[in-house]
């Protein structure tokens, strides 16, 4: 048992690294081919694909994640499955046919500027038709301990795409086209799997209207907070497309690209180890967790802020690495940008302790208020600052939420007697900042991209190692990390 737990989990970390650095070239690629403009339409339906699902079906997916079980007998699964599955049809069906008739789709696209791209606009209604059906069967596989199947095909999902559209050519409508013919093919074969190991489909194995009914309930308590966390995600390209228009979605989309794949893999390693051990500690009663947290958020700081001070430095290099001299004039939103993702990062902490306490009305308050926050300074800061506006209103809104998050979570209790170490930290972030910054300022990367990602990854490995070097110097290194760069100086040492 423990072998098969350690083979699916192995499975599931390749799969989801894999999956995030996949995604991140394609968009670099996605970048480099379309304009600004096209490239925030783009950017603007992958918004409407995030949100519509939850919107769509009342959050009813859920109850189906809270309640599908490997413990339970397969025929209440499959009643779960089914009944669930067949009112997400039903619920996408009825309001994306009401969505498509034109008296209501023109007017939307006209509102989010994407009158241009009526066809892409009725890929992206078929493909979360489908999206919805295949969903259902890859979160079947992912609970009922099918790991490697939901792996493979969620994969395919997300990667596959590309396929069709590098022999289409880049364009939004093909990507959308390749998008539905991925998603439609990935379902039929899901739909084949299930029907191989259970012998029917699924979908019309059973319709339990009680079930339904919980299940409706259930979403209608996590709707709020569920939409919240959702919409401060993506209000802001909301605002700017509504506002100003899609050129601007564009830019900003491309400014949190960097930002965004550090998220990801934070959420994807450091929060999947750690989550777990939290959870644990909380069901022990063990306060020891809140000294866990604590250290989490330190480490966070100590090793994540050389990364984004890096990205600050070199923004201008980096930009012309991942897309394009369109996308230069965003350089200067690297700082605001660096500190607002630091801070969206850390906020996860805090969120799961009020999750594990059951505190959600405190916890949807918060998300709820930080929302409205965001949309007034989006509201009134776009009006005269462009995308930057959004940054500014992102910015601010998460400073609030983590405030909050922390005093209520009582996170900082532990953590309150031991800052010492922040002015120590900062004056080293400042010294190596400065450094990185004289190296910017006198070395001049060649224009061959392939030599240019070179030296910025030599410039990057020295400046990380001269980072390190001051953690242990200026005491911010516990003593196991003080090993490990004993014994990497000794292998440095022996190697030359």
């Amino acid at each position: 048992m423990f072998e098969k737990i350690r083979s699916d989990s192995i499975s599931s970390v390749v799969f989801q690294v894999l999956g995030y650095a996949t995604t991140f070239i394609i968009g670099i690629y996605i970048v480099k081919k379309l304009s600004v403009n096209a490239f925030g339409a783009f950017s603007l339906f992958n918004v409407f694909i995030m949100i519509a699902p939850a919107v769509i079906t009342f959050n009813v997916q859920d109850y189906f994640l809270v309640n599908i079980s490997p413990a339970k007998k397969p025929e209440e699964n499959f009643r779960l499955f089914s009944t669930i599955g067949l009112f997400v049809i039903m619920a996408t069906i009825v309001i994306g046919g009401l969505i498509a008739i034109p008296p209501i789709s023109k007017p939307l696209l006209a509102f989010f500027d994407l009158s241009a791209y009526p066809n892409s606009f009725y890929f992206v209604l078929g493909y979360l038709l489908l999206y919805g059906i295949c969903l259902n069967y890859l979160r079947f596989f992912r609970f009922t301990q099918a790991i490697r199947t939901y792996n493979i095909l969620y994969f395919l999902i997300i990667a596959a795409w590309m396929i069709p559209v590098l022999i289409m050519g880049v364009s939004v409508d093909n990507i959308f086209l390749s998008r539905l013919l991925i998603v439609l093919a990935t379902a039929t074969a899901a739909m084949i799997i299930f029907k191989i190991y259970h012998g029917h489909i699924g979908y019309g194995f059973a319709f339990d209207k009680k079930l339904l009914k919980d299940a409706l309930i259930f979403g209608a308590g996590t709707y709020i907070g569920t939409m919240s966390g959702l919409l401060m995600d993506v209000t802001d390209k909301l605002m700017l497309s509504a506002m100003v228009g899609n050129k601007s979605v564009g830019l900003y989309n491309f400014a949190t690209m960097p930002f965004m794949a550090i998220v990801s893999f934070m959420n994807g390693t450091v929060f999947l180890i750690a989550v777990p051990y939290i959870n644990e500690m909380h069901h022990r009663n063990d306060i020891a967790k809140y000294d866990l947290y604590f250290q989490l958020m330190q480490k966070i700081v100590l090793y994540l802020s050389p990364i984004l001070v890096f990205l600050v430095v070199f923004a201008r290099d980096i930009i012309i690495i991942l897309g394009k001299t369109e996308y230069l004039q965003i350089s200067g939103a690297f700082g605001i940008l660096a500190v607002s993702y630091l801070i969206l990062i850390l906020v996860r902490l805090p969120k799961q302790e009020l999750y594990l306490t059951r505190r959600l009305k405190i916890l949807n308050g918060i998300a709820l208020t930080s929302l409205a926050l965001n949309f007034l300074m989006d509201l009134f800061l776009i009006k005269y600052f462009d995308y930057m506006g959004a940054i500014y209103a992102s910015l601010v809104a998460r400073l609030f939420m983590i405030v909050m998050l922390l005093g209520l979570a009582r996170i900082w209790r532990s953590g309150l007697a031991k800052i010492g170490w922040t002015w120590r930290w900062i004056i080293l972030l400042i010294m190596t900042g400065l450094g990185a910054r004289l190296a910017q300022e006198f070395c001049s990367l060649p224009d061959n991209l392939a030599l240019r990602i070179v030296i910025l990854i030599g410039l990057f490995a020295v400046f990380f190692f001269v980072y390190t070097v001051g953690l242990f110097l200026f005491g911010l290194m516990s003593d196991r990390e003080k090993n490990f760069l004993r014994k990497v100086l000794k292998l440095g040492h022996g190697t030359l």
